[in-house]
């Protein structure tokens, strides 16, 4: 991770469908989305507002359970998607996650979730 103040891990599974947060300059703040690609679903999300006042990133939060040489397999599960949140700029910016197939493109989204951002100085 290159440079800044990084807030303490704050990780937790998202379950209300909306949030706020308040960052400076600098800090990142990260969560946890219910996963559940062993169904066909991922999360996507979109920024509404300035581009540069905050970077998004997201990733698997943990990898798949290996099996044991000669055991059983792991049973199925979903991995959730941790999501960094990371303050470049004054301003204010709210993405917008949705849990969806990406084959479906008329239904719409399983489970969304909107995420407010004001970074100030």
């Amino acid at each position: 991770m290159s440079g800044g103040l990084v807030m303490p891990l704050h990780l937790f599974l998202v379950y209300d469908m909306r949030a706020r947060i308040e960052l400076k300059v600098g800090e990142g703040h990260d969560f946890s989305l219910e996963g559940l690609g062993s169904a066909g679903y991922s999360w996507t999300f979109q920024l509404e507002g300035p581009g540069d006042v905050a970077n998004i990133s997201m990733t698997a939060a943990q990898g798949p359970t290996k099996p044991k040489p000669g055991g059983l397999p792991p049973e199925s599960y979903s991995i959730n998607e941790l999501v960094r949140v990371q303050a470049k700029k004054i301003g204010h910016v709210t993405a917008h996650f949705a849990l969806r197939r990406s084959w479906e493109k008329d239904i719409p989204p399983l489970k969304e979730y909107d995420l407010e951002i004001l970074v100030t100085k």
